[in-house]
């Protein structure tokens, strides 16, 4: 059963990932607040949401129901992945073999970790189940090596700077399959994890991790990958506690019904989003000596950015969701393009 909540914080969080688009390849402008946000909780959010909702995946795994679920990953996820990316090459005119061998693939390294992710993920608990006793043990395990792979994630490419690790795009990798763990034993341990979130301690703990990224001058969160993971946790957390909490998202109204559309399409608007990401006219930017200026101001800067892209980016989500629709006219070759269609 799809819990209304997960699909709203998804919908949000994919109408955010458009708007930052907007701004930072179709405006050029990157000294926006919200790049600290989409930095330190956007992707990590999506990574918990898909290791959460992916817990019967991985229940009672045999090598048989292993092969079949990492087979029906592939197709589902990995292929559209791989054919949007030679396409998006074509479409831009770029080298297909320079994007290959970077981390980013054109933007859709996500879907491509996120199946990296999931594969690594079924492999170690099907080994792990066969050498623990006890599934605790098994998930103990997994959370200490998500979490050793994050505290190296930056030192992967200085250490093995090999391209095939770029080819798999390992930092993303390592930098991101802790959330995913994470999120999967959040939905495994819901009833004993319940009882923490509820907890006051905790949540003034996590409100004031959440909030040091917009303390001024705290630069700590830059130098120190311990720090950088209890915010980016405790960001992710408080989105939670918010969508699953606020009626908002879970009544009928209408934000709600939208945000739910647009987390069930996810995938079309994160694959077609990319092919409307045009350079914006030179009229819609300020520009000084120094830099590239869309919004100015002291005290209200934000305020304009939001009210001036978050159209763009709700446009943009719509249009690319209609896309898809008319790509259903041909199911199979819609499924190869964007994985399979939820209604």
């Amino acid at each position: 059963m799809r819990l209304k909540y997960i699909d709203c914080l998804k919908g949000a969080l994919i109408l955010f990932v458009v708007y930052y688009h907007v701004l930072w390849l179709g405006l050029k402008y990157k000294i926006s607040p919200t790049k600290e946000i989409f930095d330190l909780v956007c992707m990590q959010a999506f990574f918990f949401v898909s290791g959460f909702v992916s817990l019967k995946q991985f229940a009672d795994q045999n090598l048989e129901k292993l092969s079949a679920g990492i087979l029906g990953k592939s197709k589902t996820l990995l292929l559209p992945t791989v054919v949007m990316f030679f396409f998006c090459c074509l479409y831009y005119n770029l080298s297909i073999k320079f994007y290959l061998l970077n981390e980013f693939k054109t933007g859709y390294w996500f879907t491509y970790v996120l199946f990296i992710l999931f594969a690594l993920h079924a492999t170690l608990l099907f080994l792990l189940n066969r050498l623990c006793r006890s599934s605790v043990y098994s998930d103990f395990i997994t959370l200490t090596v998500s979490f050793s792979m994050f505290v190296v994630y930056g030192r992967v490419y200085k250490w093995f700077p090999f391209d095939t690790l770029r080819l798999l795009s390992v930092q993303f990798v390592c930098k991101y399959y802790v959330f995913f763990v994470l999120g999967y034993l959040m939905k495994k341990y819901f009833s004993q994890a319940e009882c923490i979130l509820h907890n006051g301690a905790f949540r003034v703990f996590i409100l004031t991790f959440a909030c040091l990224p917009f303390v001024d001058g705290l630069d700590i969160v830059k130098t120190k990958k311990i720090v950088e993971l209890l915010i980016s946790v405790s960001q992710v957390m408080l989105l939670f506690l918010l969508f699953r909490g606020l009626p908002m998202f879970n009544n009928d109204g209408f934000l709600s019904r939208q945000l739910s559309f647009l987390g069930k399409h996810t995938m079309e608007v994160y694959f077609i989003h990319y092919y409307f990401l045009f350079n914006m006219p030179m009229v819609m930017r300020f520009i000084n000596e120094q830099d590239e200026y869309c919004f100015r101001g002291p005290g209200n800067a934000f305020v304009v950015e939001f009210l001036s892209i978050i159209p763009v980016a709700i446009v943009l989500v719509y249009l690319s969701i209609g896309v898809r629709r008319i790509f259903e006219i041909s199911p199979g070759l819609s499924r190869i393009f964007f994985g399979p269609f939820h209604r």
